[in-house]
């Protein structure tokens, strides 16, 4: 009788010889598109918030990236239990995913409370497509 760790090896073997061959599952392989294509005009922006940590009362910094083709509107926005504590309208000609943005907004009143705050930024570029990506971030 064959043990369960060689039938694993086994079937892990035949996986890799496949992927090696250039089988498919299907009866027809599809083409993966080639990273020039998936940033063409009509692909959608990218956004992508960092988490962090601020003091009230004190300068913050929240990290962002965000990708376009063109013009890009970045909407962040910083948020405690529903609650709008602070929000910015960025505005970006040609955004470049390498490149790490940052927002400084004024500083958090000492009158909201500390604690788990959510950082969200929506990138729109100028066809209205959009992209949404949110973060947590620790006030005390």
């Amino acid at each position: 009788m064959t043990s369960a760790p060689a039938l694993r090896l086994l079937l892990v073997l035949v996986v890799v010889l496949a992927g090696a061959l250039g089988w498919s599952s299907g009866d027809h392989a599809q083409a993966s598109p080639s990273p020039a294509s998936s940033q063409s005009a009509d692909a959608a922006p990218r956004a992508k918030a960092y988490a962090g940590l601020a003091r009230r009362g004190f300068r913050i910094y929240l990290h962002f990236r965000a990708q376009g083709e063109g013009p890009v509107t970045v909407n962040a926005t910083l948020r405690v239990n529903g609650r709008l504590a602070l929000s910015g309208t960025l505005r970006r000609v040609a955004p470049y995913w390498d490149n790490l943005d940052r927002w400084t907004p004024r500083p958090i009143k000492t009158s909201f409370p500390a604690g788990v705050y959510s950082f969200c930024v929506v990138a729109v570029d100028s066809g209205g497509k959009r992209a949404k990506s949110c973060a947590l971030l620790r006030v005390v």
